[in-house]
């Protein structure tokens, strides 16, 4: 219950930096909705974002969405190229070196992020 209690008490906003940012509220009032809006909106206000909405299921199946990244890059003919074995700081890091030299930013919007705190009864 200690990490769940923390999103809670928003023990994480802002630990990283003042761009990590926590939306939490009832279930049903849109949350989800917003969050794939503005996604939708960054990318149109702000062409030099990439954002890349993953939804917490969408991870688990998919894993990390460092494919989204690395597809959104490529559809700007910016190549990213990592061999599929390469381990993921290896390839974190070709990404970022990808939107620095770019002058380009990501937008991760993590979705249902409370599942990972889920308990089982």
């Amino acid at each position: 219950q200690g990490k769940l209690q923390n999103l809670i008490d928003r023990y994480y906003v802002n630990d990283v930096g003042s761009s990590t940012q926590l939306l939490m509220g009832e279930k049903g009032i849109g949350k989800s909705e917003t969050l794939r809006r503005i996604t939708l909106a960054t990318a149109i206000a702000f062409p030099q974002v990439i954002p890349v909405y993953a939804e917490y299921t969408s991870i688990l199946k998919n894993g990390l969405p460092i494919n989204l990244i690395k597809s959104a890059l490529k559809s700007r003919q910016i190549g990213c190229d990592t061999d599929a074995d390469a381990d993921l700081s290896v390839c974190l890091q070709k990404i970022a070196s990808a939107l620095y030299e770019n002058k380009l930013f990501c937008l991760i919007i993590a979705d249902e992020v409370d599942q990972l705190y889920a308990v089982d009864d």
